[in-house]
């Protein structure tokens, strides 16, 4: 079972309800929003070419330090942290956020 993205906390800023704002007849999870969520169809793909089968794995692409510039492109590409979070810079700029 994967842990929800939405956590039911005006400290991030997020929704209230756990349910997918783009699917809402499921959970939005870190497994759907990275994997499953057919909104970021084109967003998934440039991941995908970029780390190949590697790009399906949950565990890699939060563990590798190969994944990482390119899971936070794709996190910014989608633009659904950005309310919260502002831009997640990439790693190569040394920062960890910006508003």
């Amino acid at each position: 079972m994967s842990r929800p993205t939405q956590p039911t906390s005006s400290l991030t800023r997020t929704s209230d309800t756990p349910r997918c704002p783009m699917c809402p007849d499921r959970d939005e999870t870190v497994t759907d929003l990275l994997l499953d969520c057919p909104q970021y169809v084109h967003e998934r793909h440039i991941l995908v070419n970029a780390l190949r089968r590697q790009a399906n794995s949950i565990s890699f692409l939060l563990n590798s330090d190969q994944a990482l510039d390119h899971l936070m492109r794709y996190i910014n590409s989608t633009g659904r942290f950005k309310p919260s979070f502002g831009e997640i810079m990439d790693t190569n700029r040394r920062t960890t956020h910006a508003r």
